[in-house]
């Protein structure tokens, strides 16, 4: 699997998230690797189904759309990726088709998954050699001005950067 042309399907079933009928409700579904390193985050904010897509090749990609009818049953969700051009299906249903430069997560806030640039001594018992960095995938917890508070999930940690650490392609 590629990361230029792919498919990801998955389930959000109802009977394992019974806040997911409430149109009021935010949840954050656990992040999943897939096997060609591309981490998909989703949440359901309120009304709106937002979908990150994560990877050193082609940085922070959201997929946002309105799921205001679809929040009554279990919903089959698929994403194609062929070359620049993503296409969601919500219940075998065409939804959206998308360019990569449409869906290039440039505007964070609150709530955003993204890659985050981690050098040598910027977080507690991660260990990266001098002059050299990684990027690790981290939720936005808060902004002040330029300043992010990020969480590291499979760090259990917290850290403020300036937000020129998010990954950018």
């Amino acid at each position: 699997m590629s990361v230029d042309e792919f498919t990801i399907t998955y389930w959000v079933r109802k009977k394992d998230n019974p806040e997911w009928t409430d149109l009021d409700s935010t949840i954050d579904f656990k992040p999943t690797h897939l096997p060609n390193n591309i981490l998909v985050a989703t949440r359901k904010n309120i009304k709106e189904y937002i979908i990150y897509l994560l990877h050193p090749e082609f940085g922070n990609l959201k997929i946002t759309t309105n799921i205001e009818k679809f929040v009554k049953d279990d919903l089959f969700v698929a994403i194609t990726r062929k070359k620049e051009t993503f296409k969601l299906y919500l219940n075998a249903k065409p939804v959206s088709t998308f360019k990569v430069s449409d869906i290039k997560n440039e505007e964070n806030s609150v709530g955003d998954f993204v890659l985050v640039t981690i050098d040598k001594d910027d977080l507690d018992n991660f260990k990266i050699d001098a002059g050299h960095n990684t990027v690790v995938p981290a939720k936005i917890e808060n902004v002040f001005g330029n300043y992010y508070t990020f969480f590291f999930w499979n760090l259990n940690q917290r850290a403020v950067f300036d937000k020129d650490k998010i990954f950018t392609k």
